[in-house]
């Protein structure tokens, strides 16, 4: 059992001494949230504006990682339950 995470641990650090950037996943939440709900009110009722997601987001840590990846699937399911295509 300890091989399979021993291997993914290694795999991780193998593709970032090979220079592969890890996703950031707020980098993408943001550039969802401009291209496509700036200026809207996202899913909390708040007001989506691009240059406070940009500020809030960046340099973001795991935890933050974790709540980007979460608001962004939670936004884009429901979008499509509203039928809401980005414009952008």
């Amino acid at each position: 059992m300890r091989r399979i995470p021993l291997a993914l641990a290694l795999s991780a650090a193998a593709l970032t001494a090979l220079g592969c950037e890890v996703e950031n996943l707020c980098d993408e939440y943001v550039a969802y949230m401009c291209d496509c709900h700036d200026g809207d009110v996202d899913l909390n009722g708040d007001a989506v504006q691009c240059s406070e997601y940009e500020t809030v987001y960046q340099d973001a840590d795991a935890e933050l990682q974790t709540y980007c990846e979460d608001a962004l699937d939670a936004q884009i399911a429901y979008d499509a339950e509203e039928g809401y295509e980005c414009p952008a």
